[in-house]
């Protein structure tokens, strides 16, 4: 897959599997979902759930009866407290615009988002840090076949297909972040859908299918995907 060295099968695996790992010990060590229960249906998603996880972070979906700011506040103040969270991040994206339409294809959530960053790992190591992004949501607004749909489809050869995709957009995504000051990232649900249904293999083949799923305004960003290794 282009000029870039990636891991072997079997350390892909190998990192993946610590990844759970690593991810169960801080969600252990904070007792995330137990305070969560509190509010709702407590729904891990994303890589974590899927077995398919390279980055540091976590995806979780609070299923709430409305969406209630005070509880999304409330959770706010009890993580700030919480032993061993070091920073907290609250943004409204529940009341998007007309632009920022509901669209989890596209990576986009209608919800209250928090986000805890700097999470510290089994390994303590404050370079290594992680990320946890929880969603309250809505019953009728959160899909959950979305990710039942993509467990059908996965099988062993796919899986470490989109493994290997992930682990070359984690690295070039540094660039991309950078490049567009924070605007725009390689989505894992486009990896999903470029492989699983599309049957892309490779890193060429995927950037061409990303011509067909971003803005003509981020279009310029495919030739430093392109050369980046």
């Amino acid at each position: 897959m282009n000029n870039y060295v990636f891991q072997s099968n079997e350390e892909l695996i190998k990192y993946q599997e610590q990844m759970q790992s690593d991810s169960d010990w801080i969600l252990n060590r904070l007792d995330l979902v137990t305070l969560l229960q509190e509010y709702g249906g407590v729904k891990i998603v994303g890589a974590k759930t899927l077995n398919l996880m390279v980055a540091r972070d976590i995806d979780i979906s609070v299923i709430v009866p409305k969406i209630d700011f005070k509880i999304w506040q409330e959770i706010v103040s009890k993580l700030m407290v919480t032993k061993h969270v070091r920073k907290v991040t609250a943004v409204d994206e529940y009341d998007y615009d007309e632009e920022n339409i509901y669209d989890p294809k596209k990576g986009k959530k209608y919800s209250l988002y928090i986000e805890m960053n700097t999470v510290l790992g089994p390994d303590l190591n404050k370079n290594n840090s992680w990320e946890i992004q929880i969603h309250l949501i809505t019953k009728v607004k959160f899909d959950e076949n979305i990710i039942k749909d993509l467990k059908v489809k996965l099988n062993d050869k796919n899986r470490l297909t989109i493994l290997k995709l992930k682990w070359w957009a984690n690295k070039v995504n540094k660039t991309l972040l950078f490049v567009s000051n924070g605007h725009f990232k390689i989505q894992s649900i486009w990896i999903y859908e470029a492989v699983l249904d599309h049957e892309i293999i490779n890193i060429k083949a995927f950037v061409e299918f990303l011509r067909s799923k971003i803005s003509e305004k981020d279009k310029n960003l495919l030739s430093i995907i392109e050369t980046t290794d």
